[in-house]
This record gives structure tokens, C-alpha cells and sequence, in this order.
């Protein structure tokens, strides 16, 4: 307890279940140089969407980590993942 009586209150962590991801996805935005009005052209995302994804506030679809991370390997290219 503080001066005041009252007991001091922790700031609360705030538990995002996808941080993992978020951060992968992060890394590979920064890896391929890939801005989010990009993805938007690859992946059919609005801005918001991919923002969220990026705090790790939504679950991002696995077909889009495996896609990045086959871009990543210079497996594909982004034009073949714009024509798929």
C-alpha cells in the first residue's frame, strides 16, 4: 500500500494469443520489403486487416505466412503470387 491507503494498481499486460505470428509476419514484411498497401494487392487485405495482424490482434491465415515465407526462400516471386 501506498501513502494513500490504497493499494497501487499494475498495469495489465495485454495478452495478445497471436504474438508469435504477429511477429514473423512483421519480419517477413521487413525481409521482403513489403509495405501494407502491398499486401493488399497480393493477399486482398484492407489496411486495417494487415495492421491487425501485425499487433497480433487477429489470427492471421497460415496460407499467408507459407506464402511469405516461400517468397522469403526466393521460392516465388511476388508477380507469381499477384497472378496465382
Amino acid at each position: 500500500m501506498n501513502t494513500t491507503g490504497r493499494k497501487k494498481t499494475v498495469p495489465k499486460r495485454i495478452i495478445r494469443p497471436y504474438e508469435k505470428d504477429a511477429r514473423e509476419y512483421e519480419e517477413l514484411m521487413d525481409q521482403l520489403d513489403l509495405k501494407q498497401s502491398e499486401l493488399l494487392d497480393l493477399f486482398g487485405y484492407a489496411g486495417r486487416t494487415s495492421r491487425r495482424y501485425k499487433k497480433g490482434d487477429g489470427k492471421l491465415p497460415l496460407s499467408t505466412l507459407k506464402l511469405m515465407r516461400l517468397m522469403a526462400k526466393g521460392v516465388l516471386t511476388k508477380r507469381q503470387v499477384m497472378r496465382a
